[in-house]
């Protein structure tokens, strides 16, 4: 219970759990609970479609959920995403990459980048909303935001963490990357995709064969271009995969899984 706190306090704005001295292996074990919060967040915008269904239209509904999401996650894997594509836009090598995506200030590119990404989730959701029944529909909103969070646990295990060369501490949630980059091992890793398989098998039945090692293929993609961009990971890195696969996972839903 204590791993789920941890994991649900760093992905939401909801405090759980007493506030007592964490270790760093208790942080990157919290990690294998990140599709478990991903599932309990996505409550709220579930019960916002269970009231609003029948009275308001599908793309003003489906922006709304959208801005639920980001309410409930304090927007953080959005800003690790502009400040990935501010470093990959403007860097000419790892090194500029890196210190621009340390930059707080988001710059044109990054701006671009959230406009078109949140566009993106509200027109697949309005499809699915639009083409779908509801209980497809609320399917969907469980099992995207699942799909991201496995994502992260999938990078830390697989990526070192691009940073380690610079010697310089880092502080707040994305400054947490080391930890998680360097504690997750493969029981970590393990136990979230039995999370993520059995809400995917509860969401899709057995399509979730077919589904789940899309997604795991469509992280690999991901991993690997940062792998070769920035050498590793960083917390900046952990949002953009986050947002890169829930965009994708309700793609991929919506064109092979739901209609």
């Amino acid at each position: 219970m204590k791993r789920f706190c941890l994991a649900w306090n760093f992905l939401t704005c909801f405090p759980l759990g007493s506030k007592s001295k964490i270790t760093p292996t208790e942080l990157s074990q919290a990690m294998a609970f990140f599709p478990i919060v991903g599932l309990a967040m996505a409550v709220f915008p579930v019960i916002f479609v269970l009231i609003s269904y029948p009275f308001l239209p599908p793309i003003l509904s489906s922006l709304i959920i959208v801005l639920i999401f980001i309410f409930v996650t304090r927007g953080l894997h959005l800003d690790g995403l502009a400040d990935t594509v501010d470093g990959l836009s403007g860097g000419r090598d790892k090194k500029e990459i890196l210190a621009i995506m340390r930059d707080s200030h988001i710059g044109s590119m990054g701006a671009i980048a959230l406009f078109f990404l949140i566009s993106f989730k509200v027109a697949l959701l309005n499809e699915i909303w639009v083409n779908a029944d509801k209980v497809n529909l609320l399917k969907a909103i469980f099992l995207f935001p699942v799909m991201g969070r496995w994502s992260l646990v999938t990078t830390a295990w697989l990526l070192p963490y691009a940073r380690k060369e610079e010697g310089v501490p880092t502080a707040g949630w994305l400054g947490l990357g080391e930890v998680f980059a360097k504690g997750v091992t493969i029981k970590e890793w393990l136990l979230s995709t039995l999370f993520a398989g059995v809400v995917a098998f509860f969401t899709l039945k057995f399509y979730a064969l077919l589904f789940l090692p899309l997604v795991f293929l469509t992280s690999l993609f991901f991993i690997k271009y940062f792998k070769r961009k920035v050498g590793g990971v960083t917390g900046d890195v952990f949002g953009a995969v986050n947002e890169l696969i829930e965009v994708t996972s309700l793609g991929y839903i919506l064109l092979f899984f739901i209609l």
